[in-house]
């Protein structure tokens, strides 16, 4: 005979992960008292980051002094929204890990550079498949050199893979600050990008991920090669130590 389980109590499902709505605002109590045993905040889906939700956690993370991660990408992000994380990040000293918005996030992703550009604790930015737009690569490179000026430490990790957009940018990202560890996986880079890339590369990129852009080819391999390398055996030999 087939053997069956007898009948289990109902218990309904508890906890921030289900209470989707509530989420947000016990997270908010935590981070406005400061719990040391909230140390990274993830709300991607299916937990809400909808614009009350924004409102609360940036009230929540303005001042906070422990959190140092905010995961909440996954979600589409109104206008407002990005202005009130954008000045969430000019006060906030704590955060070192960012990830947000969906691939809806486009030229919006520009207001949150203009919060990112004063502050000087994100080590780790994560914009990958957001959608950005060769005005948001601009101004994202605007911000890295505008914290550098602030005495930001050199960011760890960037994150810009599947953004073919935004490739058209790479003149301006160029001069800017560069990462230890950059990201562009099928990123739509060709040819005249290589260079870019290399002069960034050169910068002081230890890692660096280009897989997925199969338009490079022999000719753009070779100019990412001449911008990488320096031209004089007296010149310091590039930092890179990781290419893929």
């Amino acid at each position: 005979s087939n053997f069956e389980l007898p009948p289990q109590p109902d218990r309904p499902k508890t906890g921030r992960w289900f209470e989707g709505e509530s989420a947000s605002a016990g997270f908010a109590d935590q981070l406005r008292a400061n719990d040391p045993d909230l140390l990274t905040l993830c709300l991607v889906p299916p937990k809400k980051f909808d614009p009350p939700d924004v409102l609360e956690i940036c009230d929540g993370l303005e001042h906070n002094t422990v959190c140092y991660e905010l995961l909440a990408s996954g979600h589409p992000l109104s206008n407002d929204s990005c202005r009130r994380l954008a000045q969430m990040l000019r006060t906030n000293k704590t955060l070192r890990t960012l990830s947000l918005g969906d691939s809806s996030l486009g030229d919006q992703a520009g207001l949150l550079f203009e919060g990112l550009a004063e502050n000087t604790s994100i080590t780790s930015l994560d914009v990958e498949h957001k959608g950005l737009t060769v005005d948001a690569g601009k101004k994202l490179a605007k911000a890295l050199i505008a914290r550098k000026s602030l005495g930001a430490p050199q960011m760890e990790t960037l994150r810009l893979s599947r953004n073919a957009k935004c490739s058209e940018a790479l003149a301006e990202l160029a001069g800017a600050p560069a990462p230890r560890e950059l990201l562009l996986c099928e990123a739509g880079l060709d040819e005249k990008h290589a260079a870019h890339v290399g002069r960034w590369a050169f910068a002081g990129v230890e890692d660096l991920d280009l897989r997925g852009n199969p338009r490079l080819g022999a000719d753009g391999v070779e100019a990412f090669l001449a911008a990488l390398l320096p031209a004089s055996s007296s010149a310091a030999p590039p930092p890179l130590r990781r290419l893929r």
